[in-house]
């Protein structure tokens, strides 16, 4: 009877570990797809651990490995799928990594780039992935001339440049007057402390909270929202002049003292919760003195005019 009650028991704990996969998969996928993937492969670890069978899991255990540039293990985990072949491209992938690290120790970014290229599409983790493990491997040079490469062969108006100054352990960086240009994905985690962006065709900034910025630029920009910058603490200047950005709570979440104004009219409600604040710096006619006074901004105002 007691051998009968402990097989019991380990078939019910069996069952319970199998039905608790699927779960953990999910939450695996979920940090996946905001970026997390070091969490990501934790989940997916134990969610394999207890559903060895569990397919989706091993697919992403499998890509997540590729964007690790951990070829030999991702390939490893695509031959234990049941349909190898809808997943050729991922193991295709794997094999050019394989060739190009056994021809050199390190791979040069130039034919890091080629792979990249054919693997890009917008809403794919996996180039997200790889931008991301590049930024941890390559110097800074590196990186842009990887930038560099991908905007002006995939962007339909291929105008982009750019001037990198050393400040220190930092970068100035400046994209101004880039145009054509959608995503900053490629410089995720560079070690920028200002960058010029005024002028840029920009609609989204969110692949900035890895960067340590001290001074942004996004004069007539396209850009019309500033939620990228919960993760942007160490922010101290912006420049916003004749941009689209209208709506300004989210400097709330950085250390900016010195805020530049256009002629276009922006809530300056939010501001009262921006503790640092010093400056504000604007064309005269924008704001009533009264509004100014109400708002409580009237001694931080200098204007540019």
């Amino acid at each position: 009877r007691l051998a009968e009650k402990l097989n019991l028991e380990q078939k019910e704990k069996k069952k319970l570990s199998l039905s608790a996969a699927p779960q953990i998969y999910t939450t695996a996928k979920l940090y996946y797809e905001k970026f997390y993937y070091n969490k990501s492969m934790t989940y997916t670890e134990t969610a394999l651990q207890l559903d060895p069978s569990l397919e989706p899991a091993r697919i992403l255990y499998a890509t997540l490995l590729a964007g690790n540039l951990q070829y030999e293990e991702s390939l490893a985990q695509i031959n234990k799928l049941t349909d190898k072949n809808k997943y050729q491209w991922l193991a295709d992938f794997c094999e050019r990594i394989r060739v190009l690290n056994s021809e050199t120790t390190r791979i040069k970014i130039d034919d890091l780039y080629l792979v990249y290229r054919d693997l890009y599409h917008p809403p794919f983790h996996l180039t997200d992935h790889l931008a991301r493990t590049i930024s941890y491997r390559y110097s800074v040079q590196d990186r842009l001339d990887f930038a560099k490469l991908f905007f002006t062969e995939f962007n339909k108006n291929p105008y982009f440049k750019y001037q990198l100054t050393p400040q220190g352990k930092h970068y100035k960086l400046s994209l101004k007057e880039s145009r054509g240009i959608l995503t900053l994905r490629e410089l995720h985690d560079l070690p920028i402390s200002e960058l010029d962006l005024s002028g840029t065709s920009f609609t989204t900034l969110k692949y900035l909270d890895g960067l340590s910025l001290k001074k942004l630029n996004l004069a007539n920009s396209n850009l019309a929202n500033l939620d990228f910058l919960w993760g942007c603490k160490n922010l101290e200047e912006l420049d916003i002049r004749n941009s689209r950005v209208y709506d300004l709570d989210k400097l709330q979440y950085t250390s900016i003292h010195t805020l530049i104004l256009g002629s276009n009219p922006v809530n300056l409600f939010s501001l009262k919760y921006c503790k640092t604040l010093k400056k504000i710096t604007l064309p005269r006619g924008i704001y009533k003195q009264a509004y100014l006074e109400l708002m409580k901004l009237d001694h931080l105002v200098e204007y540019s005019d």
